[in-house]
């Protein structure tokens, strides 16, 4: 999922001519940790349609993820325009991560977006570490 973002970024850093930087900071210990398939891509992309699309300079995106009390905590975050929070809330692809989250854990978890207006957005989801958390496969646990 990292890669894929990774990737991502790089190729709409080139589509933007420079107009934001991407940086991707992953704990050591959680490079091999598996998250659901495509749960970072639709917040990346929101990331630039929403944040990086309007920013003429200076645009910044960061994706972090680190240990917290026995749970993954992944943020990312970008320093654009920003929005209100019933305007992030009511998009498809934020629903569709919440419907899956909802459906892949069994154990407490969290999905939770920030946005101010003029400072940007910042999603953060707080996961339970399991042993197989990759793909849709594992719905039926």
């Amino acid at each position: 999922e990292v890669k894929f973002a990774d990737k991502y970024l790089e190729i709409m850093s080139m589509r933007f001519r420079g107009k934001f930087s991407y940086e991707i900071n992953i704990a050591e210990n959680l490079q091999e940790v598996a998250i659901p398939d495509l749960l970072l891509q639709p917040i990346v992309e929101n990331c630039i349609k929403h944040g990086m699309e309007t920013v003429t300079e200076n645009g910044e995106v960061r994706i972090t993820a680190e240990m917290q009390e026995h749970q993954l905590v992944i943020k990312i975050s970008d320093n654009g325009p920003g929005c209100e929070a019933d305007k992030i809330s009511a998009g498809v692809g934020i629903q569709n991560i919440r419907e899956r989250l909802a459906r892949l854990y069994h154990r407490p978890y969290a999905f939770d977006i920030k946005s101010a207006r003029n400072k940007g957005t910042v999603v953060t989801f707080r996961l339970p570490l399991q042993e197989n958390t990759s793909g849709e496969n594992h719905d039926k646990n």
